[in-house]
This record gives C-alpha cells, sequence and structure tokens, in this order.
C-alpha cells in the first residue's frame, strides 16, 4: 500500500514539469500573408506568430520540446519551399504556378526534425492572377490639362485581347472585343464617354466636368459591351481648367409686333449646353440648363414674370394678349436645370416696339450690314395689318394698302427715296458718293399716291458703308456652320 502512494505521487510531479516546460499553457501557431492576389514568380512575405513555443535556428542543435523551427509548404506538397525561424519570411512562389486558389501551409518543427506533436499547422490562400491577362498601356498625346467641352487625344496599346469595331447584339468571343472611355467613377458599361478599337481615340471632356483632377479610364468590353472577365482597366489622370464664363446673345425676327403676333427669337451660347428642360426638374449641373424669357428685367425664377422657358437655339415666341404697347425689352437669362438662375448671372435683351393689333406693322433686315457704294444689296422686307399692292401711274389711296419707299438716313421719304416697292425681296444700290461709314436705311409704308401712310409703319436697319477703293474680303463661306470641339471646318 505505501509502495502505491508512493508511484502514484511520481505520476504527479511528471505531469507538473511536462506542463511547465511548455511554457505553462498549450502551444498556438498563427500565420497571416502581406498580399493574396499574386502572380506566378511572385514574392509574399508571411508572419509567423507562436505562443509557448521558442523558434531557433535549427542549426542550434537544441532537442527540447518546447524550441524549435517551421516549415513552408504548398498545397499538398511534402517537400518544403522554405524553413525559417524568424517572425516574418519571404517566399518566392513557383514560376510555373497554375492561375487559381493555392494554400501556404506553416508546421512546427522540434529542433530534431520532428514535426511538434499533436502536430500544429495553419495556412493561408494565395490566388494567382492568370499569366495570359490582357494588359492595356495607356497615354496621352498632348496636354492633360484641358478646359470643359475640350478633347484629350488617348493613345491605347492592347495587348492579349483582340480589338474589333464594336457591333450591336453580338455575342461574345472568348479574348474578342472592343474599350470603353469612362470618366472618374461611371461604371465603364452604362455611362461611357468613348468607344473605340484603334490605337488611338478622341474623346470629348464633358461641358459639367468640374474644375481639378480626374480619371479616364479604358476598360476592355466584350462584342456585346459588357466588361471582359476579369475585368481588365487603366487609368489616366488629368486635369480639367476652371470653366470659361458662358455668353449669351440674343436676336429677333421682328422688331415692331402686336400682341399675339409670333417672334422668332434666335439664341445663341457659347461654354454652356442647352438641354431638354426635365419634369420634374434635375439636379442642377454645371455648364448646363435652359433660358426664361422675359419681358423688361426682372426675377427670371418667378414664374409670374417669365412668360417662356425653353432650350432651343430658335424660339417661336407668342407675345401675350397683355403686353403694353410702346417701346419693350425682351430678355433671356441662362438657368439651370432646376429653374434657379445661373451664377455667373448670364443675360441678353433685345428691343421691340408693340403696336395695336391695327396698327399698320412693316419690318426689314438685312443678310449683311456692310455694303459697298454701286454694289447691289437685298433687303427682306415683311409687313402686317397692310397690303402691299403695285405701284399704279393713277392711284387711288385705300386704307391698309400701298407700298413702300426707301431712304437714306434723315432723306424726307415722300420727296428723297430710292425706287419704291411693293415686293418682299426689294433690291437696290447706294450711291457710288455715298460716305463710308454707319448709315441709316429706313424703309416707309406709303400710301397709294406715295404720300407717307397714317399711322407711320417704318423699320430701320443699321448699315456700314464702306469705302469703294479701300482692300476687302469679297466672300466668306464655310462648308458646314455646325461643328463639335475638334472638327474641322473648310
Amino acid at each position: 500500500m505505501l509502495l502505491r502512494v508512493r508511484w502514484s505521487w511520481i505520476y504527479v510531479l511528471f505531469g507538473l514539469f511536462l506542463w511547465s516546460s511548455c511554457g505553462g499553457g498549450p502551444v498556438t501557431l498563427a500565420v497571416s500573408v502581406n498580399k493574396q492576389e499574386v502572380a506566378a514568380g511572385d514574392k509574399v512575405t508571411l508572419t509567423i506568430t507562436v505562443t509557448n513555443f521558442t523558434l531557433t535556428d535549427p542549426a542550434s542543435g537544441s532537442t527540447a520540446s518546447s524550441t524549435g523551427y517551421y516549415r513552408i509548404f504548398l498545397d499538398e506538397k511534402t517537400e518544403p519551399l522554405k524553413e525559417g525561424f524568424a517572425s516574418t519570411i519571404e517566399v518566392t512562389l513557383p514560376s510555373g504556378l497554375t492561375a487559381g486558389a493555392h494554400k501556404l501551409r506553416v508546421a512546427l518543427y522540434k529542433g530534431d526534425k520532428t514535426p511538434v506533436t499533436p502536430t500544429m499547422e495553419q495556412s493561408v490562400t494565395i490566388n494567382i492572377k492568370s499569366a495570359n491577362l490582357p494588359t492595356i498601356a495607356l497615354k496621352a498625346m498632348g496636354s492633360t490639362k484641358v478646359n470643359p467641352g475640350e478633347q484629350i487625344i488617348l493613345s491605347v496599346d492592347v495587348k492579349g485581347f483582340r480589338l474589333k469595331e464594336p457591333a450591336s447584339n453580338t455575342s461574345p468571343a472568348k479574348g474578342e472585343g472592343h474599350y470603353h472611355v469612362s470618366l472618374d467613377k461611371n461604371d465603364a458599361a452604362k455611362t461611357y464617354i468613348g468607344v473605340g478599337y484603334k490605337s488611338t481615340i478622341k474623346v470629348t471632356i464633358p461641358l459639367t466636368t468640374t474644375a481639378g483632377p480626374h480619371k479616364l479610364w479604358v476598360t476592355l468590353m466584350n462584342n456585346n459591351h459588357t466588361k471582359a472577365n476579369p475585368e481588365v482597366r487603366a487609368s489616366l489622370d488629368f486635369e480639367v481648367a476652371q470653366a470659361a464664363a458662358p455668353t449669351l446673345s440674343v436676336t429677333a425676327s421682328k422688331k415692331t409686333a402686336a400682341p399675339g403676333d409670333i417672334v422668332i427669337l434666335t439664341i445663341s451660347v457659347t461654354n454652356f449646353s442647352l438641354v431638354k428642360i426635365a419634369n420634374p426638374a434635375a439636379k442642377a449641373k454645371p455648364g448646363e440648363g435652359h433660358y426664361h424669357v422675359l419681358l423688361g428685367d426682372g426675377d427670371p425664377t418667378d414664374s409670374k414674370i417669365y412668360f417662356s422657358a425653353d432650350y432651343r437655339e430658335k424660339l417661336e415666341l407668342i407675345l401675350p394678349s397683355s403686353i403694353p404697347l410702346g417701346k419693350q425689352k425682351l430678355f433671356v437669362y441662362l438657368m439651370n436645370n432646376d429653374h434657379t438662375k445661373y451664377t455667373p448671372e448670364t443675360k441678353s435683351s433685345v428691343d421691340i416696339e408693340i403696336v395695336g393689333k391695327d396698327t399698320p406693322i412693316v419690318n426689314a433686315t438685312i443678310a449683311n450690314k456692310n455694303v459697298v457704294p454701286g454694289k447691289e444689296f437685298e433687303i427682306k422686307i415683311s409687313t402686317s395689318n397692310f397690303k402691299l399692292t403695285k405701284i399704279s401711274n393713277s392711284p387711288i389711296n385705300k386704307s391698309g394698302e400701298g407700298h413702300y419707299h426707301v431712304t437714306l438716313d434723315d432723306n424726307d421719304p415722300e420727296k428723297d427715296y430710292f425706287t419704291p416697292g411693293y415686293v418682299e425681296s426689294y433690291k437696290m444700290t447706294l450711291p457710288k458718293n455715298t460716305s463710308p461709314g454707319l448709315h441709316n436705311l429706313h424703309v416707309y409704308l406709303m400710301n397709294n399716291d406715295h404720300t407717307k401712310y397714317k399711322p407711320e409703319g417704318k423699320a430701320n436697319i443699321e448699315i456700314n458703308v464702306l469705302d469703294p477703293t479701300a482692300p476687302r474680303i469679297t466672300s466668306f463661306k464655310a462648308d458646314k456652320t455646325k461643328v463639335k470641339v475638334g472638327d474641322k471646318m473648310e
């Protein structure tokens, strides 16, 4: 009985010795990797953390059960890639490693080169990228600092992907397609500013782009405009300069009109995009919107004051029946998409005289205000509430009909006038001795007997008389009058 008690004490003491020799607790092992997306042949760094186990150089010859080193294995291979005892270690991956997921296993070994018992092993997963993944080399051909609305020319060098001209409703073919150019964080499949398949492409930076740094992205797309899988894209940094302030000008088809008449306003803008008005109103965007038309100046956001909101370059404006008679000004304001006033404030105006509905009206226009004495030019003439009739040798005056006289400057329309006219296209020639400089042509409505019609109907045209002996350009034409930035004009 005494012998048995003694042996039990020996077993307890031996157990306490094993516990204390292992640091007073179980051995633990943790492993992490600095990057998981890598290519075959790349280097990765592993961080090894252990407790209750001392990592030592296997060459030290230590045989203690609480000391040792680790071995690193690839997947299920039994031959280690590397072994070590430092808390971090760099491992070079095999160059022939196939694409996809792989494991790096770390196992603890004792100084005698046998595994720790029980086995202590942890692993991390790495993903090997395909060696045949397409590449894009992207650079700008010229400056990367542009104004809104200007173009950047991109050089696009694609390897490992066949570029074909885009076509709609085409089934994807592996490794074949085109590319989309998108701006900043826009999804290349949904919002893009360029589509290409050649080694260069011109892209126009939208007028609404804010000033400051931006990115252009070139993304490879399948034939059906979906993204290639895996996604392949490259970026280019560029800078947008502060946009120039917009300009606005307006002209009217008539200088004299009556309530209810149609006046065509021609709207010209620069550094601003006129866009269709949304309902409900869209959010304000820099450099785009529409315009409001007011009679007289005032608050263009007040719906009681403005009587037209539009985005077209030519507006057929019906004058309100309540418009006051007399000399008036029509104002046009640039507005944001949400109908707030654009900043900086941009407005323009045109003069118009409002007469009674029954008052005779004459309007006259000239294509080119520069006139050479002795050279024929043309005036376009239109009338309202007055009928133009042929000139008679035995005239009889009738209310609301007659012809017109054209005079120069302050000449009397009943005594000093050019050849009388009664058609809408009037061709005339100034005397060769007309002095160079600014002059006024007046078109008067006249009775059949050549007396001035009452109430007076009169139109004015300002002309610039040129010196006939001075050198001048006799003609100037363009092959097109509507172009985009970067287009050619002849």
